[in-house]
């Protein structure tokens, strides 16, 4: 995944923290240490709220946002929207 968001310059990385197919914090963690990588915002979703300890990890890697996975779309669209829209 790194390797193809280098080839690409994405605008944002979404994430989701409930997924057990991978391991989304490392990801999250790998997009910091990236210099390349550093200043794409990243939205976090999941299935439910952030633990204490997820929402501290999430303020330590500059996360933008966060939405629970059920949200409807003109919500995601409208986080998307504001994240995207910050530095202007």
């Amino acid at each position: 995944a790194l390797l193809k968001s280098l080839d690409h310059h994405p605008a944002m990385f979404i994430i989701d923290c409930s997924a057990h197919e991978v391991t989304p914090w490392k990801l999250a963690e790998k997009l910091r240490d990236t210099k390349a990588l550093r200043g794409v915002p990243i939205l976090l979703m999941a299935s439910s709220d952030l633990s204490e300890a997820d929402a501290a990890r999430a303020l330590e890697l500059s996360a933008q946002g966060f939405l629970k996975r059920h949200s409807s779309a003109e919500i995601l669209k409208q986080e998307i929207d504001r994240i995207l829209n910050r530095g202007l």
